[in-house]
């Protein structure tokens, strides 16, 4: 299946955000995950999602993949992590990468971990 950029607001909100994700549907859910600890009266239908294109890869990733020494590393490419299929959707403040596996969904992963980089990824549903 193909990771595709969405951008997710707050109803009634400006404040736009950019989200790697399946779908729109996957999109609102990761965004309520990440703004669940400062506003945790946040429900899923309070978010909205508009598809923005293929998987973005903001310049702070692409500053963290210099920094880990993967300068080419780009969301949507094709990862494998202790022989689970991914794909990369973000990084962290840890300096470490996001990482969207078929069954468990988004870890968080060293890149040392990182195996089989393989360019845009497909995976399975």
């Amino acid at each position: 299946m193909d990771i595709f950029a969405f951008e997710v607001w707050p109803v009634g909100s400006e404040h736009r955000h950019v989200m790697n994700a399946r779908s729109a549907d996957a999109a609102r859910y990761e965004y309520v995950l990440e703004v669940r600890d400062c506003w945790p009266d946040v429900k899923y239908t309070d978010i909205q999602s508009r598809k923005l294109g293929p998987a973005h890869t903001s310049e702070a990733l692409m500053r963290t993949a210099r920094y880990r020494g993967m300068p080419n590393l780009r969301c949507g490419e094709a990862v494998i992590v202790d022989g689970l299929p991914g794909v990369v959707v973000g990084h962290n403040d840890s300096a470490n990468f996001d990482v969207l596996f078929e069954s468990a969904g988004i870890g968080n992963v060293h890149p040392s971990e990182l195996k089989g980089l393989s360019g845009p990824a497909k995976l399975s549903n």
